[in-house]
C-alpha cells in the first residue's frame, strides 16, 4: 500500500490493537477490549471497522455470526508514513529541527541524545 493515508484517533486505536494482538480479533473481541477506557458499542465497532476495511486497512473474515478483523497494513508501514508526513509539515523534512525542539521544550532527555547517538553509530 503506497498511498497510506491518516487515521482518525478511534480508527488508530483499533489498529493499535490488532497490531498489539497479532491475531484476528472479533467485533466483541473489540468491544470488550475498549469496554473500559471507550465504552464503545457494538454498532460504534462496526463503524469504525467498516471505514477502516473500506480504506483498505483491515481484513474482514465472517465465521458463523461473527466478524473477525485482521490488519492488513503493517505498523512498521503507517508509522513510517506518519514519521515522514509529521517531518515534511512540521520541520521542513528536518530532523535537526525535530531535535532541536524536543531539547528546547525539555521533552527530550541527555540520556535519549546519547541512546539517538549510539544508534547514529551503529547505522553507520
Amino acid at each position: 500500500m503506497n498511498n497510506i493515508q491518516r487515521l482518525p484517533d478511534a480508527e488508530l486505536e483499533i489498529m493499535k490493537l490488532l497490531w498489539d494482538t497479532g491475531k484476528p480479533l472479533s467485533t466483541n473481541d473489540i468491544v470488550q477490549s475498549f469496554k473500559e477506557t471507550r465504552g464503545w458499542s457494538v454498532s460504534t465497532v462496526i463503524t469504525l471497522t467498516r471505514r477502516l476495511a473500506k480504506k483498505g486497512f483491515v481484513r474482514t473474515e465472517k465465521e458463523g455470526r461473527s466478524h473477525y478483523f485482521s490488519p492488513r497494513v503493517k505498523e512498521k508501514d503507517y508509522l513510517s508514513n506518519e514519521t515522514k508526513t509529521f517531518l515534511e509539515k512540521l520541520h521542513n523534512n528536518s530532523f535537526k529541527s525535530l531535535v532541536a525542539t524536543l531539547y528546547s521544550n525539555k521533552d527530550i532527555t541527555k540520556e535519549d541524545i546519547e541512546e539517538l547517538s549510539s544508534l547514529l553509530e551503529e547505522l553507520d
